[in-house]
């Protein structure tokens, strides 16, 4: 049987599946570019940007941030697993003065609504990491947690535990990526691990070996610290498949 995944979370758990038989996992929902504090927050505005992209994706994917229908397909797409990165928390939030906010992805820049809002002062940004961020952050979590609970889901959700790599394979530095940056995101990112394990165990973690946690200088999406070899993806769906042959004999 076909095991039906939604990922919340970026290309470096989407790619995964590439590396899959077409017979075992289906991709039933996709949330991308969103961090959890803005999935769990009121919508900010109406929606008047996401038209102007060109790529159905990327429209998609900005109008689901600010309306928050991402909420609605987690609860009405049925799913045997959730797969949960953290990547995309590398993104700031832009807030309103209710306190309401959106991504602030490259997709959502792309359509010009951050100059605009900007200009108007709708908005004033709140930066990635900083303590409203991760106050933010905290409240969708514990959002999250509780619809899953309440969907049969938590059990069934894992964390593709990825950190940033300061150098590709070959050890070149990324373009426009600096150390600190790579330092930064990372502790970010263990305070955020950290907080799920609070809840989740860690047999529901997916860790990597760090040794294929390396970027090629050639990536199909291009250099960037978080992009990985084809030996990750073939490592991860290998921990993929031994989860759902666990999951189907229990």
């Amino acid at each position: 049987m076909v095991t039906r995944v939604s990922i919340i979370g970026s290309c470096v758990s989407r790619d995964i599946f590439n590396f899959a038989e077409p017979d075992e996992f289906q991709l039933v929902n996709y949330i991308a570019r969103s961090s959890i504090g803005s999935l769990f927050s009121p919508s900010p505005f109406a929606d008047t940007f996401s038209e102007r992209l060109s790529s159905s994706f990327q429209q998609r994917i900005v109008n689901m941030d600010i309306t928050k229908s991402g909420r609605r397909r987690l609860q009405s797409i049925a799913a045997d697993m959730v797969l949960i990165d953290l990547i995309d928390e590398r993104f700031n939030l832009a807030a309103v003065s209710t306190g309401a906010v959106c991504t602030v992805s490259n997709e959502f820049i792309k359509t010009g609504a951050l100059k605009e809002l900007q200009e108007s002062k709708r908005i004033r940004i709140i930066r990635s990491g900083s303590d409203p961020f991760l106050q933010t952050w905290i409240r969708g979590w514990h959002a999250l947690v509780e619809l899953l609970r309440a969907a049969d889901m938590l059990e069934k959700t894992y964390v593709n535990k990825v950190y940033w790599q300061a150098t590709t394979q070959s050890g070149k530095a990324f373009p426009n990526v600096r150390e600190e940056q790579v330092e930064s995101a990372n502790r970010m990112l263990e305070r955020l691990y950290a907080i799920m394990a609070d809840t989740l165990p860690a047999t529901q973690f997916i860790g990597h070996d760090d040794a294929l946690c390396r970027c090629p200088d050639e990536h199909p999406w291009g250099p960037a610290p978080f992009h990985f070899v084809e030996d990750f993806y073939h490592a991860a769906i290998g921990k993929l498949r031994q989860i759902r042959l666990s999951r189907s004999v229990c």
